[in-house]
């Protein structure tokens, strides 16, 4: 169901569950399982943040890295499908690593912790 953007709080997809769908997943939870071919096995040429951009002359020699404050790429984060072409561009992506904050929900927060941990 691709209803990221309901007006229906309790039909919307927060957690964008649309982009995993037809992965293969973990025996247990269930966690998706990123193929080999979307890991990068290179060492990269350079790395720049996000918030940095601009200052990339040739993309696909750099890294592009968003280990930055969250609100620098919360677009990234609320619809990705709009930024895959511009990061299709560089050498590399780096993945996102959003921070847990102590006055979101619990499980939120949980989820946050589960997802960095998950990413290292």
């Amino acid at each position: 169901m691709r209803n990221f953007k309901s007006k229906v709080p309790a039909k919307r997809d927060v957690f964008l569950a649309y982009l995993i769908d037809g992965a293969q997943r973990t025996a247990g939870k269930g966690y998706p399982i990123i193929p080999a071919e979307f890991c990068y096995q290179g060492i990269p040429s350079d790395i720049i943040q996000w918030d940095h951009r601009s200052e990339v002359k040739d993309p696909k020699t750099v890294a592009m890295s968003f280990y930055c404050n969250d609100e620098w790429f919360q677009p990234v984060i609320s619809n990705p499908q709009a930024y895959v072409e511009k990061l299709r561009k560089y050498e590399c992506v780096i993945g996102m690593d959003c921070s847990p904050y102590d006055n979101m929900p619990q499980v939120l927060q949980d989820y946050q912790i589960w997802l960095n941990l998950a990413n290292t």
